[in-house]
């Protein structure tokens, strides 16, 4: 792996033409193209500087198929209701309850 791009804690690898984000040295995402990798790096960049004791930002959960089609998601943000979420690989985002998101591990 190739480090492309790394500010504090976040870094972006290249590998096999795949981009990954990388935070405090754990996966977290890829994507074919640097450009979704880097705003996924932007926008956790952000929300960890706003809350920067809430160790879900950055990090895998899986949520329910009731909640966002029983997937693994990448915990985007705080919001008002819960967290912004984005489905692993995809750029796709939406907001859950803090309730319905557990770890990968338990299912």
């Amino acid at each position: 792996m190739e480090t492309v791009f790394a500010a504090g804690k976040f870094k972006i690898v290249q590998a096999d033409r795949r981009f990954g984000v990388v935070l405090a040295g754990r996966e977290v995402d890829w994507f074919p193209r640097y450009e979704d990798a880097s705003k996924l790096v932007q926008d956790l960049t952000v929300s960890s500087s706003v809350h920067p004791d809430d160790e879900m930002i950055g990090s895998r959960k899986f949520c329910p198929a009731d909640a966002g089609n029983g997937q693994i998601v990448v915990v985007v943000a705080r919001s008002s209701n819960g967290y912004i979420v984005q489905p692993v690989g995809t750029t796709r985002r939406f907001e859950v309850s803090p309730d319905v998101l557990s770890d990968p591990g338990k299912w």
